[in-house]
């Protein structure tokens, strides 16, 4: 998945596969594939910790466009967070 003269089909293989399509090593791999989708892209990275979040936003083998989403996915999350422990401290 890694390499850069992965085909498409092979992507593709790896996502229908339940088995490595459910494994944590194999979807950040998928992230620095240039084959992957939009919609799988978002999927993958609403999974993630805010730690491997800001791991993609620095690893430059990941597309500049993932590695944008992934620092605002990251970024709306600590908002969110912050929203939530000030809504409680305020309770």
């Amino acid at each position: 998945l890694l390499a850069k003269d992965a085909c498409q089909e092979l992507t593709e293989a790896v996502l229908s596969h339940p088995r490595w399509a459910s494994g944590h090593s194999i979807k950040l791999s998928l992230l620095r594939n240039a084959h992957l989708s939009l919609a799988r892209m978002m999927k993958i990275l609403s999974e993630l910790t805010a730690g491997e979040l800001s791991d993609l936003v620095s690893d430059k083998r990941v597309a500049a466009n993932i590695r944008l989403y992934a620092a605002r996915t990251a970024q709306a999350r600590r908002k969110r967070e912050i929203d939530r422990a000030m809504s409680r401290a305020t309770v």
